[in-house]
């Protein structure tokens, strides 16, 4: 499942952004969440999440990763925990949430939403994240960056709608090995989000 959201977000949305052999040092990894708490808080900020996505796709959020994300949680969702919870900290992130789908052709959705203390830290974060997505080559789109990414026989290509609104910052990856998605499909969902 690591495939799934290579080289994007090198932190969150989110990664192997290079179609070279090696892996850059910021990989987003998805992993089934270790926090449980549900509160308050999580609770408005998930009922931002929109609860289908693209026809086809069902929740795969223990399978995939999804639920809560505390600092904890988020600068493991990194290759170099450290300095994502490093890039966090200095953003004032508060909490996030994320949800995961998959479709039969094993097409994934992932879809996380952090807040964080203000305006400024949300915006800093969202210009940390396409700085760190265009040094590793990511091709921009209106709203997002494309990866493409070369395993053997395997091309998996990614698309990374990024959205910022207040102090909410919010990623939707759309990944595909049949190259079947496009951009489009990431802005459409990222739309759907109540930032």
């Amino acid at each position: 499942m690591r495939r799934i959201l290579a080289a994007l977000l090198a932190a969150v949305a989110l990664a192997g952004c290079s179609s070279s052999a090696a892996a850059p040092k910021d990989q987003l990894t998805l992993e089934p969440s270790t926090t449980t708490t549900t509160t308050p808080a999580i609770a408005a900020l998930a009922a931002r999440l929109p609860a289908q996505v693209l026809d086809g796709f069902t929740r795969a959020d223990a399978a995939l990763g999804g639920g809560p994300l505390d600092l904890a949680a988020a600068g493991d969702a990194s290759t170099d925990p450290d300095a994502e919870r490093a890039r966090l900290q200095r953003r004032n992130f508060r909490e996030g949430v994320s949800r995961s789908w998959v479709a039969p052709n094993a097409d994934t959705i992932y879809i996380a939403v952090y807040e964080f203390a203000d305006t400024a830290g949300a915006a800093g974060y969202a210009a940390d994240q396409a700085a760190l997505l265009t040094e590793h080559g990511a091709t921009p789109f209106p709203g997002g960056f494309t990866t493409v990414e070369k395993s053997g026989q395997i091309t998996l290509t990614t698309h990374a709608a990024i959205r910022q609104v207040g102090n909410r910052w919010a990623l939707v990856l759309v990944a595909s090995e049949q190259n079947d998605r496009t951009p489009a499909d990431a802005t459409a969902i990222a739309a759907s989000i109540v930032l």
